[in-house]
């Protein structure tokens, strides 16, 4: 599996609005498509997620949820929906 992230930061005073998109990449050369956006703070960064769709086996694939990063990592939470 490979990922490639596009990540832009919107930067107004102290506040980071970030927002971005990810193809992530199945052995299998399916793709899954995933945006997500945040706000960043010098303790970590909390925002939302969402799977817009896939290729192949994966076409048809949604999802959404919410995230939460610091130094230590991240948590991620939501749902998804298989594609049919």
């Amino acid at each position: 599996m490979s990922t490639v992230i596009t990540i832009t930061n919107e930067v107004k005073g102290d506040s980071i609005h970030a927002h971005g998109c990810q193809v992530v990449t199945m052995d299998s050369g399916d793709k899954v498509f995933v945006s997500h956006e945040g706000e960043r703070t010098p303790e970590g960064q909390d925002g939302t997620w969402s799977i817009s769709g896939g290729t192949g086996k994966l076409k048809g694939v949604k999802g959404k949820g919410t995230y939460r990063c610091s130094s230590s990592g991240c948590d991620i939470a939501g749902e998804y929906q298989p594609a049919k």
